[in-house]
């Protein structure tokens, strides 16, 4: 008797251990995928469910996120990536998978028009990379905000240098409503890629 329950769970256990192979092995072909053919990803994806498994659910969010980012199909609803997010944060040895979730939660508040949003999860990206030799990432974030880094840049050359804490903090400010105008405006060819 106790022979049939020990091989009763053993089958159990077997079934299982192949089925999260199975799944892992869909995903990291999803995120093979994602750079070349990202329509192959997301059709992936969209026939994927995620198991009860936290790493698989936050691997999935962040790549279904991703997929929809670079098949250009416009998302406002960042409840998907929070769900990626409030699983990586707290795997802080992932910062690979914690600033790639920061990065298409940050396009995701662009596509939303937060901009101060965006460039707040932006910013959080390079203090995460600071110390880290990631080109790939710091050029992705980077191209995110680039343009107001070339203007602050063309302001800051053209004015005197005063070196006051406080004129610092004016120029920000004056910065920050300036990229607000040049992004709000209609008629302005600069904008987030």
């Amino acid at each position: 008797m106790k022979s049939k329950i020990i091989l009763k769970i053993l089958i159990i256990f077997s079934f299982t251990g192949c089925y999260n192979r199975e799944q892992n092995s869909l995903l990291n072909e999803a995120e093979a995928l994602l750079q070349n053919k990202p329509d192959s990803a997301l059709s992936i994806l969209q026939q994927f469910t995620p198991g009860s498994q936290q790493a698989e659910q936050a691997k999935y969010a962040l790549l279904y996120s991703a997929a929809l980012d670079q098949n250009h199909i416009k998302i406002t609803s960042d409840s998907l990536i929070r769900k990626a997010w409030n699983y990586y944060k707290h795997h802080p040895k992932d910062l690979r998978n914690q600033c790639t979730t920061l990065y298409y939660w940050g396009r995701i508040k662009l596509r939303a028009n937060d901009k101060a949003g965006a460039l707040r999860l932006f910013l959080e990206i390079e203090k995460k990379l600071k110390d880290t030799n990631e080109p790939y990432y710091k050029g992705l974030l980077y191209s995110q905000i680039v343009i107001p880094s070339a203007l602050a840049e063309i302001i800051l050359a053209s004015l005197p240098s005063m070196g006051t804490l406080n004129f610092s903090a004016k120029i920000s400010t004056y910065l920050l409503k300036l990229v607000n105008r040049i992004y709000s405006s209609k008629s302005s060819r600069l904008r987030f890629v």
